[in-house]
């Protein structure tokens, strides 16, 4: 949501995740996980708002 909301693209949102998100880089896939998640996350705000 606070990439949507700062109007950034859905290719930032890994930038703003990790840090949110250190606690569980030592989870199995998180890596490999968080970039998709991201942008689902994404699509899904910006499906509400249009």
């Amino acid at each position: 949501m606070k990439a949507f909301d700062e109007g950034l693209d859905s290719s930032n949102v890994k930038a703003i995740s990790v840090p949110a998100t250190a606690e569980y880089q030592d989870w199995s896939g998180y890596e490999e996980e968080l970039g998709p998640q991201g942008t689902q996350a994404c699509m899904e705000i910006e499906a509400t708002e249009f």
